[in-house]
């Protein structure tokens, strides 16, 4: 997927620098968690590419000091896939079941919310996520078991 943010002249070299990084970083995430609400890649793949397009309008409040990016950019996602919802009513309420489960999710430690989404949402193996994570294949499913004993206890 191409961003091709390049081509818009008001932005500056560091807002651009500043989408991509965030793309980067956090693009593969955010199109994982649209996938899970809309059931279809290739839409959500036109929703992923809506939300940085105007990312480098918000990039102040995205990457600033103290910032929780991810969390951020799931909430522009949940405002688009929201705004989506509302102009078709005439579909499932997908996205309050998935904002519910989202207040479990995000009362999980960032390292619980990368391994799980990881083993969950991308169906990776807890022995491919310790090699992303430089770490041993037993603390990823140690963070894994964690991250199911806090989502079963609330």
């Amino acid at each position: 997927m191409n961003l091709n943010i390049e081509k818009a002249q008001h932005l500056t070299n560091s807002e651009i620098l500043a989408t991509r990084a965030l793309f980067y970083r956090y693009g593969s995430w955010l199109l994982g968690y649209i996938v899970e609400i809309v059931k279809d890649h290739e839409v959500a793949e036109q929703y992923l590419a809506d939300i940085f397009k105007e990312v480098p309008y918000k990039i102040n409040e995205l990457s600033g000091t103290g910032s929780d990016s991810w969390k951020q950019l799931r909430m522009l996602a949940q405002a688009k896939l929201k705004a989506a919802y509302h102009r078709n009513l005439s579909g499932k309420d997908f996205f309050a079941e998935r904002v519910k489960f989202d207040g479990v999710v995000s009362s999980l430690t960032i390292e619980q919310q990368i391994v799980f989404c990881g083993v969950y949402y991308y169906q990776k193996s807890t022995t491919i996520l310790a090699h992303e994570l430089n770490s041993t294949d037993a603390e990823v499913k140690r963070i894994l078991r964690e991250a199911f004993m806090m989502m079963k206890n609330g």
